[in-house]
Order: C-alpha cells, then structure tokens, then sequence
C-alpha cells in the first residue's frame, strides 16, 4: 500500500519527539481522511484512540504511539525509536 504523503508528515512530528496530543489528533485525522476504508491502520487508530501520554495503562504513551506508528506505517516490528 502507498503511504498518503499527508499521513506520514503528520507521523513525523511524533516520531521526532512531539508528545502532544495535537499531533496525535493531526495523525488520526490524516488516516481518516486519506485512508478511510485501510484495515491496515486499525491497530494504529485504537493506539491513537487511547493516546493519553502521562495517563498511564490501559492507555497509550508516546512510546507505545511511536512504536504503532512505525509498524503501521513503516512496517518496523522492532520499534520506531531508538
């Protein structure tokens, strides 16, 4: 499957460090709205869905977001950080 341009560039504030949960909500978003019917993402939707960086479990922190976002988009199993 190829990528929607927009959906990586709101990805990559996230992997670069952005914590926020405007960037998390920019993210959900672009899939949203460039790939609406892509059963692909769906792991990635619900770990945008429970984003909630300082929260805590059963939700998502910035970790688990960028490791979401780097199988889902980059087909990375080892994780999107370093």
């Amino acid at each position: 499957m190829i990528i929607a341009p927009e959906v990586l560039a709101a990805a990559r504030p996230i992997l670069d460090g952005d914590d926020s949960t405007l960037a998390a909500a920019a993210l959900e978003e672009a899939l949203h709205t460039y790939h609406p019917y892509a059963d692909e993402f769906e792991d990635l939707l619900e770990a945008l869905a429970l984003y909630a960086p300082s929260e805590g479990t059963p939700y998502t922190d910035h970790r688990q977001l960028c490791d979401a976002i780097a199988q889902s988009l980059f087909g990375d199993r080892s994780g999107g950080t370093s």
